[in-house]
């Protein structure tokens, strides 16, 4: 049953409000409330955070690299590709210009691309969206309070 409970899908199944739950036997004991549905999509955020970053510390391109740099692979056990030509007019990459006043609302939403991005699972991924942003819209209506409250 822990093992059960702790995994990604059970916390997906619990995400909505009003979901029947059922018991070990099938049958209806209740249904999901809000606030479970809330921890529910935090507890899929979480998960799917950590799958990501377990998915990037296995991933075979980053251990190749490392044990070439250690010296673990020779050069010639790495078949090396032809890098792609280069545009005659290189993009510029510049950092977005943030004011002050909306640099609280630029982290969240940061934050918020992060926790979705590793996600590949579609249906997860649109349930961590949505759940990402409300986080995003409850600190958008601060910032907004927070600017009528300065200007008075």
């Amino acid at each position: 049953m822990e093992w059960y409970k702790s995994h990604i899908g059970y916390d997906h199944a619990l995400s909505s409000i009003g979901a029947k739950r059922i018991d070990l036997n099938g049958c209806e004991v209740g249904t999901v409330t809000e606030s479970e549905a809330l921890a529910a999509r935090q507890g899929t955020a979480d998960k799917g955070s950590a799958i990501a970053m377990r998915n990037l510390a296995t991933s075979p391109v980053r251990i190749l690299n490392e044990m070439h740099a250690e010296g673990r692979i020779s050069d010639c056990a790495i078949k090396k590709l032809d890098a792609p030509p280069m545009s005659p007019t290189p993009r510029s990459r510049t950092a977005a210009t943030v004011v002050p006043e909306f640099a609280p609302l630029y982290e969240t939403l940061a934050a918020a691309n992060a926790a979705v991005v590793g996600i590949n699972d579609s249906a997860l991924r649109i349930e961590v969206a949505k759940a990402s942003l409300d986080v995003v819209i409850k600190k958008f209506q601060q910032v907004r309070s927070g600017l009528e409250e300065s200007k008075q």
